[in-house]
């Protein structure tokens, strides 16, 4: 993984469109329901723990959830905000990317 994303050409090639992106299907209405969503109440450590306990299990319990998840929580000025990003099209750039541990993993450690 890189460690300037910003520098990552294939996170820049996929932030410009690569046209093979597919509308994503799911709903963002089950955030709600699991408390997944941004909240003023949630330290750092709160935020990086509830995206990667969601990309853990990012197919549930819809189809790239994990990846609707972190999209959520996103910053209004960071690398994400940029284009027309959906967890469809970000679950597809992260299993075919050197990122793709992110996705599925068994488990995950904050360090620092």
């Amino acid at each position: 993984i890189n460690d300037n994303p910003y520098q990552d050409p294939k996170l820049q090639e996929f932030l410009q469109g690569d046209g093979i992106n597919t509308a994503w299907k799911g709903s963002t209405e089950i955030l709600r329901r699991r408390k997944q969503i941004p909240s003023n109440e949630y330290d750092p450590q709160t935020v990086v723990n509830k995206c990667m306990q969601a990309l853990q299990a990012n197919d549930d319990p819809q189809l790239d959830h994990g990846c609707c998840v972190l999209l959520a929580f996103k910053s209004p000025f960071g690398l994400l905000s940029q284009g027309g990003l959906d967890p469809g099209g970000y679950g597809r750039f992260l299993r075919s990317t050197n990122y793709n541990p992110l996705i599925d993993n068994a488990d995950f450690q904050l360090i620092g």
